[in-house]
């Protein structure tokens, strides 16, 4: 095991410095927000730097980025187990496929663990380095016993964490995506197609049915993104008005639990799929000829959306019937481009 994890962190070095990289980018920017907060303490301008609101919002915009870089980590470390050249030697190796598995999947999370703990370790820092000017702004103001309430550095703590489980359920689900279809590139793909897929599909019932669809995907969201409803907190100041202000803390919750067991869901269905079809025993393009079918379903479905799209979106001009009826059209088509690429690249193999 101590060979597999060696090679491992060999393969992935340079991802480690990527994702070290992203952590300290995060780190650099929030001390340029708390740069312009101390300078404006030192001329007397007291006002809430609202730290927590940018800890959430730069974790909030690298989720989406850091994407990228865990789709690269998944294809280093499957291109050699899947290829055909070189995985007859791997595999001859005296290390079952499920040893090989934990490695990469313990050496992946490994890396998501340490990118989340540097960036919990520079916000609390920061966070911690200003706490007597904060205070002493917080003192004038008249939320302020609220937002010393609530912006303490276990919400800060809180926010990594959920920060980092979304990175860790998105590396899972590539992963899992490399035991159901059969060559790597193409599970990187397939399985960022189905993670846009989804919102893809449920955006046309958001449109129809408005609020009540709305409400539920929301929690859905909450789920698998960084999200934070604020709270409106008012207070009245010394002159009698009404002082308002937005808070942006995070504590640790249901959603997250949920997200754990999810997690621990793929877990055991990537376990499964590794004693059934490992790295190499695929006989269809994906891990079964069913999977198959559905997929040339889903590609049929999401096509079928486009006419949808080009109304309601692109502002085309379509009525009710021709929507309906282009809507079938293009989900024939996209149903028998999706059969032909499978069709393919089987015959290729074969």
């Amino acid at each position: 095991m101590k060979t597999l994890f060696k090679h491992e962190f060999r393969i992935l070095f340079k991802i480690l410095m990527i994702f070290i990289a992203f952590a300290v980018g995060a780190g650099i920017l929030m001390l340029n927000v708390n740069r312009r907060f101390l300078i404006n303490c030192d001329i007397g301008i007291l006002e809430e730097p609202n730290l927590h609101y940018h800890f959430y919002e730069i974790l909030k915009n690298i989720q989406f980025v850091i994407v990228i870089p865990i789709m690269i980590m998944v294809y280093c470390q499957f291109r050699e187990v899947k290829d055909a050249n070189v995985s007859e030697f791997i595999l001859s190796l005296p290390f079952s496929a499920k040893k090989i598995s934990i490695v990469k999947i313990i050496s992946g999370l490994t890396i998501l663990l340490i990118n989340g703990v540097i960036v919990a370790f520079i916000f609390i820092g920061i966070n911690t380095a200003v706490e007597p000017q904060l205070m002493r702004v917080r003192a004038i103001l008249p939320v302020g016993e609220s937002l010393t309430e609530h912006y303490t550095n276990f919400t800060i703590f809180s926010l990594v964490v959920k920060y980092t489980m979304d990175m860790i359920f998105m590396y899972l689900m590539f992963v899992l995506g490399q035991f159901l279809v059969k060559k790597v590139s193409h599970a990187i793909i397939l399985t960022l197609m189905g993670i846009i897929a989804i919102p893809y599909i449920i955006y046309p019932f958001v449109i129809l049915y408005g609020s009540i669809v709305s409400t539920k995907i929301n929690e859905l969201i909450k789920i698998t993104c960084l999200k934070i409803q604020p709270l409106m907190v008012t207070a009245n100041d010394i002159d009698g008005s009404v002082y308002k202000q937005k808070i942006y803390s995070y504590n640790i919750g249901q959603a997250d639990i949920i997200l754990v067991a999810i997690c621990v869901i793929v877990l055991i269905l990537i376990i499964f799929l590794v004693k059934e079809v490992g790295f190499v025993r695929f006989k269809n393009f994906t891990c079964s000829e069913i999977l198959d079918k559905v997929l040339i379903a889903v590609a049929g479905i999401c096509s079928g959306f486009i006419p949808f799209y080009y109304v309601f979106v692109f502002g085309g001009r379509l009525g009710v019937y021709s929507i309906i009826i282009f809507g079938i059209v293009t989900g024939i088509l996209g149903s028998i481009a999706m059969s032909k690429i499978i069709e393919r690249n089987v015959e290729a193999e074969s």
